[in-house]
């Protein structure tokens, strides 16, 4: 048990690491750069309108950390589809070549899965 609870403190800590230093810090700059944005937008439009498409650009890329981190809680595939499917999903993304092979008579339960 104090395994587990070690491990799971751990995942906690590495959630809140990743929110803080990822996209707060992310979403933190995108609104002081809409601020300078909004300040500029009446002396020069169009140095405004680049400004605020790179935070356009931005937003994107917070939603997409956010979406990520997410995705490493608790990922919809394996709710959706089981383990087979998360791991290769997983296996999918890494950058070196990956075989998974699942053998699994029946599926686990989802504590055991995720």
């Amino acid at each position: 048990r104090g395994v587990v609870v070690d491990t799971a403190a751990a995942d906690l800590r590495r959630i809140e690491r990743d929110l803080h230093d990822g996209a707060q810090a992310r979403l933190v700059a995108l609104a002081m750069d809409l601020g300078l944005a909004k300040e500029k937008l009446r002396e020069d439009p169009q140095v405004a309108a680049r400004m605020v498409d790179e935070a356009h650009g931005e937003v994107k890329t917070a939603l997409q950390e956010l979406r990520d981190l997410a995705r490493g809680i608790h990922p919809a595939v394996l709710t959706d589809r089981g383990l087979d499917a998360a791991l290769s999903s997983v296996a999918s993304r890494c950058t070196v070549p990956v075989k998974v092979t699942v053998d699994l008579a029946e599926r686990p339960a989802a504590a055991i899965e995720g």
